[in-house]
């Protein structure tokens, strides 16, 4: 099978994750994942987010202008996981939220990611139509995708992925959007459109700043419950039903919040067999 007929389960804001339980009041809107990078993909995640920022002269991953984590254990995480399977992995990095002011910065930095992934790097902008054999036998099976200020490189070969981001602010908002974007591909010519290009769904509840400002004061007397735990924790089983019951045959890549609350993972396995024994039914 192509890697863009698979179903593949990432995690959205992937870098901005963190163990400590209870989180503090600034990690209840910030934190996205429960569980570093390397536990991420040894969860089952397959693709993830990384928001790259510069901070004191050093790169890490912010949500926003936060600095969640230093990108250098991000790359160890990585480079862990593929040092130690044979499991292809896609990672898209975008945003730039701080600390990129100029071509230079951005230069900089995909010769700095070049360098640190280069061993396990599959040079291509067009990924979509290859199969897991094709990855395998080159022996590179990590696929990059860049989406900053300066447009794609030829040098730099990074992969093209369509991400589709609804920015809801309600689980209500969240199923609407996710039948918006699965249900496009209806009425689009695959054949013209996605020829080569992967399709990232990103499919969470982003808060806004008055539903942040509302929670906090909530917090501040015990009774908040709209931190971003705990939307994800409530929308990850539903988007698992969802993606089951319409959109198991059209999913491409689908980024969710605390992966390990979703279940999105154990339906992408059983998605994935389903379609190796009907190619055609999709």
């Amino acid at each position: 099978m192509a890697i863009g007929d698979l179903f593949i389960p990432g995690t959205h804001n992937s870098g901005s994750y963190s163990e400590e339980l209870p989180p503090t009041i600034l990690q209840r809107y910030t934190v996205t994942q429960d569980r570093s990078v390397l536990d991420q993909l040894i969860s089952g995640a397959r693709y993830l987010d990384i928001r790259p920022c510069i901070h004191d002269n050093e790169y890490w991953v912010c949500h926003g202008t936060f600095k969640m984590q230093p990108l250098d254990q991000i790359l160890q995480d990585i480079k862990e996981f593929m040092k130690n399977t044979d499991e292809i992995v896609i990672v898209s990095f975008k945003e730039f939220p701080l600390g990129f002011y100029s071509v230079k910065d951005y230069i900089e930095f995909l010769t700095f990611i070049s360098k640190e992934l280069e061993a396990y790097r599959y040079k291509s902008t067009f990924v979509q139509k290859l199969t897991l054999g094709d990855f395998w036998s080159h022996g590179k099976r990590l696929i990059l995708s860049y989406r900053g200020r300066i447009n794609h490189d030829s040098h730099y070969l990074w992969a093209r992925i369509l991400q589709e981001w609804g920015n809801v602010r309600s689980i209500p908002e969240l199923y609407a959007y996710i039948n918006r974007a699965e249900n496009r591909l209806l009425t689009i010519n695959r054949e013209h459109f996605l020829i080569d290009c992967l399709r990232a769904v990103m499919a969470e509840v982003t808060l806004d700043s008055s539903m942040i400002i509302a929670d906090a004061a909530a917090y501040y007397f015990g009774q908040s419950r709209k931190s971003l735990r705990e939307f994800g924790v409530e929308a990850g089983p539903l988007i698992t039903g969802w993606y089951n019951d319409d959109h198991s045959g059209s999913a491409n890549i689908v980024a969710v919040d605390f992966i390990d609350a979703s279940g999105i993972v154990e339906l992408a396995i059983r998605s994935n067999l389903m379609r190796a024994e009907n190619p055609h039914r999709r």
